[in-house]
């Protein structure tokens, strides 16, 4: 926000709020998406539903399970370092295997004590889109032996998940974006960015254990250690909280996804809260609101300002007459009026004075490169922070005296 606002300020031009709201609703990146409870709707004996939110990747799920399964399969490297190991192929009579019809992939036989898990594994890791009722009835029963030769002949590697330092915990992972209601303050400006990688978990160069009674087989293992040890490094428990705008576009639980584009439609097909929002935020940086004779709201970093010394040279006052007498005539027009053309107003006088006109906030410069002068303006909202931009102390060119 103050990267853009920096870049309005610096052209010294009045921008119209709408458009300023609309490029700030098309970019994700600038903003952000606050996830409250409806306070006036619960009963006192009501609580607010619990949010978990990712501290890697700032996602959030109503549920709990499905948060740790999604920092189990998107953020698994960050916690854990796999190892695959030749073991023993299965033992046992084994009359037919489980072949997954979407992926092709050998599962195993249903009388394989390993069975369950890897179905709900790669259910999970791929195909978690439809229900696991609806991926049981993909899979097909292969009793060819050739096919069960080549189950037993991949279960002689396994992998092995090692904790990826010596504490068995997590380095320290980027804060989960809090929401003002919650224990601590929204800093608007942070960056709602994840820090790089050298500061996530998981970029350590220390190196995982060899014995393989250290390691963990499974996902059932591989959990239950990260709910010990990782849980509270990777998961915010919340009831309110923010994200930024391109994760709140993919969030994966369904139901906080129809809420969010829901809220989304209704800001975008009435701007009025949004660009109320806008406003306040742009006053806070430095610049002024004001509405035109056509009741149009914009914000300029320079504060309108009309000239009360009448004793100026000729130039300025011609200017500030023909613009006074045609508000919303361009630049071309009164350079037309001064007798300049094309490359003659580079560097001229008038041009200098021109610039210094605007800066003072004596000569309203907009967008689209017309002007007005601050008395034709309404409803003028001065900043509400200190931080206004400076405007230089030197007073107008002032008449040459004939004495």
């Amino acid at each position: 926000m103050e990267t853009l606002a920096r870049r309005f300020a610096e052209s010294r031009r009045a921008f119209p709020l709408g458009k300023l709201t609309a490029l700030f609703l098309d970019r994700l990146e600038s903003l952000v998406v606050r996830l409250s409870p409806d306070t006036q709707s619960l009963n006192a004996e009501e609580q607010a539903l619990p949010l978990f939110q990712c501290r890697l990747c700032r996602t959030v799920y109503l549920d709990k399970e499905r948060l740790i399964q999604h920092v189990l399969t998107q953020h698994l490297d960050r916690f854990y370092r796999l190892i695959e190991t030749e073991i023993e192929a299965p033992n046992g009579a084994f009359a037919c295997v489980a072949r997954c019809g979407m992926s092709g992939e050998l599962i195993g036989p249903p009388n394989y004590h390993g069975y369950h898990e890897r179905l709900t594994a790669l259910h999970r890791e791929r195909f978690s889109h439809i229900s696991f009722d609806a991926y049981r009835t993909k899979l097909d029963m292969s009793r060819d032996p050739d096919v069960i030769e080549a189950w037993k002949e991949s279960m002689r590697k396994q992998t092995f998940y090692y904790p990826v330092n010596a504490a068995e915990k997590p380095a320290a992972t980027p804060e989960a974006v809090p929401d003002k209601n919650s224990d601590a303050d929204v800093d608007m400006d942070a960056d709602t960015n994840a820090k790089p990688d050298s500061d996530l978990p998981g970029n350590t160069d220390a190196e995982p254990a060899n014995d393989r009674e250290k390691g963990l087989a499974g996902f059932n293992e591989v959990k239950q250690h990260f709910l010990r040890h990782g849980y509270t490094d990777a998961v915010h428990e919340c009831v309110s909280c923010v994200i930024p705008g391109a994760v709140a576009r993919q969030i994966e639980d369904e139901k906080l996804r129809r809420w969010i584009e829901t809220a989304w439609r209704r800001e975008s097909r009435s701007i009025m809260r949004t660009a109320i929002t806008v406003r306040g935020i742009f006053r806070s940086l430095g610049f002024t609101a004001f509405k035109t004779s056509d009741q149009r709201a914009f914000m300029t970093a320079v504060i309108p300002h009309p000239l009360q010394d009448k004793a100026t040279v000729d130039t300025i006052t011609r200017m500030l007459d023909f613009v006074d007498n045609n508000p919303g005539c361009t630049r071309v027009a009164l350079w037309e009026h001064l007798g300049l053309e094309g490359d003659e107003t580079a560097g001229s006088t008038e041009a200098r004075h021109f610039h210094w006109l605007v800066d003072k906030g004596h000569l309203i410069f907009f967008h689209d490169g017309t002007l007005t002068l601050p008395r034709h303006l309404h409803a003028i909202r001065a900043p509400t922070a200190s931080k206004k931009h400076p405007r230089k102390k030197s007073g107008p060119p002032k008449k040459k005296s004939n004495s």
